[in-house]
C-alpha cells in the first residue's frame, strides 16, 4: 500500500452547517473498521500491513485502501459513521477531538445523526482540499488535487475556498439535493453549486439508503421516496455490452442503470447502430460510475439523462441528444474515414462537458439547447449554433476556404478565438471575439445574414474582414498587431 503523502500547499473548503439537528461531527475516541466488502487493506503510520479483525481499532496515521468491488465502513463512533467506495483510499489523522479523514482517491459516504460539541471537528480533505463537516450528511468525491464534488443529502451548508497563495477566499451556499464542484487552477479556487436528482446518488451510497430514518430524511430533499426510486434502478458492474444496456433500458419497471468499472474494464463501448442502438427515454438515466468512460462507435440518442463521471469519445459514432448529458471528464468527437462521427443537440436539450471537448468532425449541430464548457474544434465543414453556449470557444479552420460557419441565434458567454485557417462567423450574440491568426469574416457573403452583435473583438494576428451592414453591431475593436478590413456591401 502507498504511503499517503499530505502535500504543503492546501485549498481548504470549510463547510458549516445550517442545521443543528442532521447528520454530526466527531470526538474520534473511538475508530474503528467495523465493516469490509471485497478485498480492504489497512497500514499504519509507517506503511506497516495490519491484520483486519472483527471492529479493528483505527489511530491516527492508519490508511484504509478498498479494491475493486470492495468497501470498507468506518466507525467513528456510534453516530458517526463513513464508507469507503470502490478503489479508494483514505488515511485518518487524530488529535484530541480535531480528525481528519485524508481521501487520496476515490469517494467517501458520511452520515452524522447527532451535531458536533464546541470543540470537536471532522474534516474530510484532499491534499489539496478540506470539507469541514460539523453536522450535515453526503458523499465527496476526489479526483485529484485540484477537482472535488461534495453532495449535501440533508441540510443547509456553507462552503469557502481560499488560496493559500493569495488569500482570495470564494464562498457558496450548498442545501439539501445540491452539489458543489470545487476546484484549483492557475492559483485560483472556485466553487460551481446546481441541484441534482436521485439518479447521481451513486451505489454505493444508495446501499445505505436502506436505513428508514436516512431515507426519510432525504426523501425531504427530493420530494420522493429514495427506496422506492431505487427499486427501479439497477446496478452493473463491467464486462457489459452495449446490447445488454440496451436490454436493461427495455426491462419494465427500470427507469436508471448504473454501470460502475471493474479494473482495466472501465470503457463502454457503443458500437451497435440503428434498430440495436442505443436509446435512453425520457425519464429514464443512464449512468456511469466514478473511473468510468463511453466510447461511441456506433448510436445512442438520449432523451433522458446520460451521466458520464470519466471521459466521453466520439470515434467515428453519432450521438443525437435532445434530453441532459454531463460529462464530468473530456469529451472528443473524431471523424470516420467517411466522415462519419457527429453530435448533435436539439430541442432543448442540455450539454455540460467539465473538462471541455474537442470535436475534429465536419458536423456539430446545436439546435435551440443549452452547452456548458469549453469547445475547441478541428473542422473542414459547417458547425451550426442555435442555442446558447457559456463557455469558450476556440476554432482552428483550413486554409482552402472559408470552412466554417458559426451560424449563432442565441449567445456566447465567453470568448470566440480564431487561432488559425479561414473562419465564416454568422448570426448570434458573442461576449467576445479574439483573432490569434488566420482570417475571420464577419458575415461573409453566403453565410447568415441575421443581426451580429459582438461585445468586444480584439486582432492579436491574422484578418479580420468586417462587413459594414446594419445589422452587424461591434461595440469596441481594439488591434495588437493584426489587421481590420472593413468592406463596403
Amino acid at each position: 500500500m502507498k504511503y499517503l503523502k499530505i502535500l504543503g500547499v492546501m485549498l481548504m473548503l470549510t463547510v458549516l452547517s445550517a442545521l443543528e439537528m442532521s447528520c454530526g461531527g466527531t470526538n474520534a475516541t473511538s475508530m474503528r473498521l467495523v465493516k469490509t466488502e471485497g478485498t480492504v487493506e489497512v497500514a499504519d503510520g509507517q506503511g506497516s500491513a495490519v491484520p483486519i479483525k472483527e471492529k479493528l481499532g483505527l489511530y491516527s496515521g492508519y490508511q484504509v485502501e478498498t479494491d475493486k468491488e470492495s468497501y470498507a465502513w468506518i466507525d467513528l463512533d456510534s453516530t458517526k459513521l463513513t464508507k469507503l467506495d470502490v478503489e479508494s483510499e483514505a488515511q485518518v489523522q487524530k488529535d484530541e477531538d480535531q480528525l481528519e479523514l485524508i481521501v487520496n482517491k476515490g469517494n467517501i459516504f458520511f452520515n452524522v445523526t447527532q451535531p458536533l460539541s464546541g470543540d470537536e471537528t471532522l474534516n474530510i480533505r484532499s491534499s489539496t482540499m478540506m470539507v469541514g463537516i460539523r453536522g450535515t450528511c453526503g458523499w465527496v468525491s476526489v479526483r485529484d488535487q485540484t477537482y472535488m464534488r461534495v453532495y449535501i443529502l440533508e441540510g443547509t451548508v456553507e462552503c469557502g475556498v481560499t488560496s493559500p497563495e493569495s488569500g482570495e477566499v470564494v464562498t457558496a451556499s450548498v442545501s439539501s439535493g445540491e452539489m458543489a464542484v470545487l476546484t484549483f487552477m492557475d492559483g485560483k479556487g472556485d466553487i460551481t453549486v446546481s441541484r441534482f436528482d436521485p439518479s447521481a446518488i451513486p451505489g454505493f451510497v444508495l446501499d445505505e439508503m436502506e436505513d428508514d430514518s436516512l431515507n426519510e430524511r432525504v426523501a425531504d430533499s427530493f420530494g420522493t421516496d429514495i427506496q422506492q426510486w431505487v427499486q427501479s434502478v439497477v446496478t452493473v458492474t463491467m464486462p457489459v455490452t452495449d446490447l445488454e444496456i440496451i436490454d436493461l433500458l427495455h426491462t419494465d419497471g427500470v427507469d436508471t442503470v448504473i454501470v460502475r468499472p471493474d479494473g482495466e474494464n472501465s470503457t463502454l463501448i457503443v458500437e451497435h447502430d440503428y434498430e440495436e442502438s442505443i436509446n435512453i427515454d425520457e425519464g429514464q438515466s443512464l449512468i456511469l460510475e466514478e473511473g468510468m468512460s463511453m466510447e461511441v462507435t456506433g448510436r445512442i440518442s438520449i432523451w433522458g439523462t446520460l451521466r458520464i463521471y470519466g471521459d466521453f469519445t466520439v470515434n467515428g459514432g453519432s450521438v443525437t441528444n435532445a434530453g441532459i448529458m454531463e460529462v464530468a471528464g473530456s469529451a472528443e468527437i473524431l471523424p470516420s474515414p467517411d466522415n462519419g462521427g457527429w453530435m448533435q443537440m436539439v430541442n432543448g436539450s442540455y450539454t455540460k462537458v467539465e473538462q471541455g471537448l474537442v470535436s475534429q468532425t465536419s458536423l456539430w449541430l446545436v439546435e435551440n439547447s443549452e452547452f456548458v464548457g469549453d469547445m475547441t474544434v478541428y473542422n473542414t465543414g459547417n458547425i451550426n449554433f442555435m442555442g446558447r453556449i457559456t463557455g469558450n470557444l476556440a476554432l482552428y479552420a483550413t486554409e482552402e476556404r472559408a470552412a466554417i460557419s458559426v451560424g449563432m441565434e442565441g449567445t456566447v458567454i465567453g470568448t470566440v478565438t480564431l487561432e488559425s485557417g479561414n473562419q465564416a462567423l454568422g448570426a448570434g450574440n458573442y461576449d467576445s471575439v479574439v483573432i490569434n491568426g488566420g482570417n475571420l469574416y464577419i458575415n461573409a457573403p453566403g453565410f447568415d445574414t441575421s443581426n451580429i452583435s459582438i461585445n468586444q473583438l480584439t486582432v492579436n494576428g491574422g484578418t479580420a474582414h468586417i462587413r459594414q451592414l446594419p445589422h452587424i453591431s461591434i461595440g469596441s475593436v481594439t488591434n495588437n498587431g493584426g489587421e481590420v478590413i472593413y468592406k463596403e456591401d
